[in-house]
């Protein structure tokens, strides 16, 4: 996307838009990360507005996996594509391009990255811990129910 056309984009508020577009989770919501991909890639200026409005909320929570799939695409090779989507869009805000380093915008993406990655290592070891009992928990059954 040419640098014109991002700064159209972001003086728009079209990063807005495109914020409110993936919270709705409708069949724009891929179209919305691919365009906030386009318009953050090596533009500072976007990316500070996308961490600005709140887009971290919306980004990381499509980045942990809260992908919404629709009957039609449920393909692989779609959700590979909105993954990688997902993961350039994040790397633009850590690029250096982005000069989230100067200022504390930086601080609270990593700040995000962190809470949802505490957040994900908390479910999978309350999982896990729940998997484990419920198999202590069907063996002693089943050992003293069937002795043999």
């Amino acid at each position: 996307m040419p640098l014109g056309n991002k700064e159209r984009f972001v003086k728009a508020e079209g990063v807005e838009l495109m914020i409110i577009i993936m919270k709705q989770k409708k069949s724009a919501y891929s179209s919305a990360i691919r365009t906030l991909d386009f318009a953050m890639t090596r533009f500072p200026p976007a990316c500070e507005r996308f961490v600005d409005v709140l887009g971290l909320k919306t980004a990381f929570a499509a980045f942990m996996g809260k992908i919404p799939v629709n009957k039609k695409n449920k393909n692989e090779s779609y959700q590979e594509e909105l993954e990688e989507r997902i993961i350039s869009l994040v790397a633009s805000l850590f690029g250096k391009q982005a000069s989230l380093f100067q200022c504390p915008l930086y601080t609270a993406v990593l700040d995000c990255m962190y809470m949802n990655l505490q957040q994900r290592i908390d479910k999978y070891t309350y999982i896990s811990t729940n998997q484990l009992m419920n198999h202590q928990l069907s063996t002693e059954f089943s050992v003293k129910l069937f002795p043999y």
